[in-house]
C-alpha cells in the first residue's frame, strides 16, 4: 500500500469513529446533547470569543485548518452553501474552529476568510491555545482530533509534525451551547437534515422587540 492509500485509509477510519458512542445524533426535541464547556478562543479579528459570547444564537461549527490541502475547502464550501440556503438575515452564526493554532493565527485566518469569500459578522474563524482546542474538541463537542508525526529531524530535536487528522462533521449547537445534531458534510441528504434542523432552534429565539 503507498503512502497516499495508507493516508486514505487512516482518514477513513478516523471519520468512521469521529462520533464517540455516547454521541450520537441529532438531539432536537426532548433529549439533549453533550453540553460544551466554558472556552476563551481568538477570532481572525483578533477579538476574544468565548462561549458566553456565543450563547442566545445557534450555530453551527466545522473543524479546518488553513493548510489541510484536501477535504477542508469541501468543508467550508459546504458551509457557505448552508449559509446561502438558511439566508444571511437569520440568527445563526456559522464557526470555523481551526485545529492548527500554531499556525493559524489571526492574521492567518483574517486571509483565509477573505480568500474563501466568508465576510460578514455571522462568520467566526477561531483559533486560539492548542491544548484549550483539543480540549474542546475531544472533550466537548467528543470528537476526534491526532496530530501524525513524520519521524525526527536529529536526535534530541523536536518530532517533526504531519497531517492532522479530525473529524468532518458538522455540529449544530443550540442558544444555551448544547449540542443537537452532528451531520456528514459530505452527505447532501444529511446537510439538508441540518437545514431543517437549524430552522427549527431558530424557532427557540425570543422573538425581535418591534421599532418604535
Amino acid at each position: 500500500m503507498g503512502p497516499l492509500s495508507r493516508w486514505a485509509a487512516v482518514v477513513f477510519l478516523l471519520l468512521a469513529v469521529s462520533i464517540l458512542p455516547r454521541s450520537v445524533g441529532p438531539y432536537l426535541g426532548n433529549t439533549q446533547g453533550p453540553e460544551l464547556p466554558p472556552f476563551e478562543l481568538v477570532d481572525q479579528s483578533g477579538s476574544i470569543v468565548t462561549l458566553q459570547s456565543l450563547l442566545g444564537r445557534p450555530w453551527i461549527v466545522a473543524f479546518i485548518y488553513t493548510s489541510c490541502p484536501g477535504p477542508c475547502p469541501r468543508v467550508v464550501e459546504r458551509m457557505k452553501q448552508l449559509r446561502k440556503r438558511i439566508g444571511s438575515s437569520t440568527g445563526l452564526d456559522y464557526v470555523l474552529l481551526s485545529v492548527d493554532p500554531d499556525t493559524d493565527t489571526p492574521e492567518v485566518l483574517s486571509a483565509y476568510a477573505a480568500a474563501h469569500g466568508l465576510s460578514g459578522r455571522q462568520w467566526k474563524l477561531l483559533t486560539g491555545d492548542r491544548g484549550v482546542l483539543t480540549n474542546l474538541v475531544r472533550h466537548g463537542f467528543l470528537l476526534g482530533i491526532e496530530r501524525r508525526g513524520t519521524g525526527t529531524e536529529e536526535a534530541g530535536k523536536r518530532r517533526r509534525e504531519g497531517p492532522i487528522l479530525h473529524s468532518l462533521k458538522l455540529v449544530l449547537v443550540d442558544k444555551r451551547g448544547t449540542v443537537r445534531g452532528y451531520y456528514d458534510s459530505s452527505r447532501t441528504g444529511e446537510t439538508a437534515t441540518l437545514v431543517r434542523d437549524a430552522a427549527l432552534l431558530r424557532l427557540e429565539l425570543p422573538a425581535p422587540t418591534p421599532a418604535r
